[in-house]
């Protein structure tokens, strides 16, 4: 999931040296629960710190002990950078001395002995007992960390004269390290494979790969773009500054004809290649001609108009499959069911957030039918557009399709969740930042909603039944809204298993114009039920099928309906009259409506 915020959580690139502490997040929400361990520190001219983890660290720690810590820490941090690249001839500064009353009694007795001896050690008898005093206080692989970074600053250093005759290989370096310091800032590792000494040891190898000067523009664009796939998280990734102004939507004129020709074909991304050949389609978009065509995620893409895709690149492929609009193109795909070919229809991508339509059950009743393709502001303002209607038509319940849809604004999930719920205080989602001892709680409530994101709270528009259709392929903010309304007992839900994808991404822009898709939180529903470990939400009855497109309805719709009707009309009692007003004309219709957006 992507968040709509194009701006960085923290500020700095690390271009210059801080010694407070500091915390990843700026925005704390009412409810939030926050126990934070980072810091930022300075280690050199260059890179500054905020992950670094400490022993011992734990939230119930006596505040006393805490600004004990941070400030014995944070002195030592500032002695290294002060001596460390000094040479060994070098006269040592003087140390700061650190207010007696947040040092212990033992600790005042050490330094006092250090002052001591002080003037009977070498310089660098000095150096190693500071840094074996710094090296009990951090975990082994942060204190690692700290070593490659050294590595690294000796490598800048070396090609100082030759940088100084490149303007270009500069800027180039601040922006990799500008990217490298963001990383190291917000990155929220979900699988727990984060290791501090490893990520230092990136700028190191990095640079040293390009033999210590990054020249042109597409040779650092190459190297940062390798350096955060070296994460191993798929959702991160360095965008140069037109994937960039893409990603966040806005293009300039002169890419505005390439997007429209880009956004004409069948609508389904392509994968990797497969090792039984062609390509892995990872999903049909919703509402595409491919969804219409029953394309599913996992399945594989052998031919295009008779060519095999095994001699073509992805990009090669993907321009077979555009063209222009009304065009026909031939597909062989292979799946679970074996092989077949289909011929589908171009179309122009992509489609209208949502689409909607009544769906007349033949006794008497209406259901609104709502199939969201994404999530963004404008499919917010047409969601509760289309509540209002239905309520002023009487409508018996809604279905609320999500299938294919891949997610989209994390926040816009968030209000159209408070449109369905009428329980002030009760939780949306929740969204969890932590790093080793690092953890930082965002709770979201129906009413409470921080005013820095929605200007409006978003209210309850309706009371009436909902279902929600999920598969395979429902991802990221479709799993916020549905495990949002599911766990406060609002939907029961129908179709496959979700995709699973619940972890937050944030766009941070570089100072060149490029910039970085980082995720940064992992998100629960309101039961702290965690998406990306378990695997997707389970529906509360299984179904599968694919929208077939129009007002064609599918197996999948037929078995929503039957389970709202069932809810709406208790057994036993007898099925009422069509309500006079749904055939109104739209100014004589009551509306009866208790929210806002």
């Amino acid at each position: 999931m992507v968040v709509s915020h194009s701006l960085p959580l923290a500020g700095g690139h690390g271009l210059f040296c801080n010694m407070l502490p500091f915390s990843g997040s700026k925005l704390h929400a009412p409810g939030t629960r926050i126990c934070n361990r980072r810091f930022q520190g300075c280690f050199h001219r260059i890179i500054t710190f905020s992950r670094w983890s400490f022993k011992g660290s734990d939230c119930d720690e006596d505040v006393d002990s805490m600004r004990q810590q941070r400030v014995v820490t944070l002195g030592l941090v500032g002695f290294v950078a002060g001596l460390v690249f000094l040479p060994a001839t070098a006269t040592p500064p003087a140390l700061a001395s650190p207010n007696p009353a947040l040092i212990s009694q033992e600790e005042a007795i050490q330094m006092q002995t250090a002052e001591n001896t002080a003037g009977s050690m070498t310089y660098g008898q000095i150096l190693a007992a500071r840094d074996n005093i710094m090296k009990d206080m951090y975990t082994r692989d942060a204190w690692l960390g700290m070593i490659r970074l050294k590595k690294y600053e000796k490598l800048v250093n070396s090609m100082e004269a030759q940088e100084k005759l490149c303007r270009e290989c500069t800027r180039n370096r601040r922006l990799m390290e500008q990217v490298w310091q963001t990383v190291s800032n917000e990155y929220y590792d979900n699988e727990g494979s984060f290791s501090e000494a490893q990520w230092s040891g990136e700028l190191y190898r990095t640079l040293n790969k390009a033999g210590g000067l990054l020249h042109t523009k597409a040779e650092t664009y190459q190297a940062v773009k390798e350096m955060v796939a070296n994460l191993g998280d798929r959702y991160s990734a360095f965008l140069i500054p037109e994937e960039y102004r893409l990603a966040i939507r806005h293009p300039l004129p002169s890419e505005l004809k390439y997007l429209a020709y880009r956004y004409t074909g069948i609508g389904m991304e392509l994968g990797n290649r497969s090792p039984n050949g062609g390509f892995m389609i990872v999903a049909p978009f919703a509402g595409s001609p491919a969804e219409e065509a029953g394309i599913l995620g996992g399945e594989h893409l052998w031919a295009v108009d008779g060519i095999a895709v095994d001699s073509l690149t992805r990009d090669e492929a993907g321009a077979l499959l555009r063209g222009p609009i009304g065009s026909m193109v031939e597909l062989e795909v292979h799946g679970d069911g074996g092989t077949r070919t289909l011929l589908l229809e171009r179309r122009a991508l992509p489609l209208p957030p949502m689409k909607t339509h009544l769906l007349d059950t033949g006794d008497g009743h209406l259901v609104a039918y709502l199939r969201l393709h994404y999530f963004t502001h404008e499919g917010t303002k047409k969601m509760a557009a289309a509540i209002r209607e239905g309520e002023a038509l009487g409508v018996d319940g809604y279905i609320l399709d999500l299938r294919n849809n891949p997610g989209g604004v994390f926040e816009e999930a968030i209000a159209m969740a408070a449109l369905w719920l009428d329980c002030k205080g009760c939780d949306v989602t929740e969204t969890v930042r932590s790093s080793g001892t690092n953890i930082e709680d965002l709770v979201y409530t129906v009413g409470n909603l921080p005013s820095e994101i929605f200007s409006k709270n978003p209210g309850v528009l309706t009371h009436a039944p909902l279902a929600i259709i999920t598969n395979r392929d429902s991802a990221s903010a479709s799993e916020v809204i549905t495990g949002a309304l599911h766990d406060n007992h609002r939907v029961f839900t129908i179709g496959e298993r979700t995709f699973g994808k619940g972890v937050v991404q944030y766009f941070f822009p570089m100072d060149d114009g490029s910039g970085l898709k980082l995720t940064v939180a992992k998100y629960l529903t309101p039961a702290r039920y965690d998406i990306s470990r378990q695997g997707g939400l389970q529906p509360d009855k299984a179904c599968s099928d694919y929208p077939h497109g129009g007002l064609q309805s599918d197996r999948c719709i037929e078995l929503a309906l039957g389970m709202l009707l069932k809810k709406a009309q208790p057994a036993g009692v007898a099925v009422p009259a069509p309500m006079p007003y749904r055939w109104l004309p739209l100014m004589q219709r009551r509306i009866s409506t208790s929210g806002t957006y």
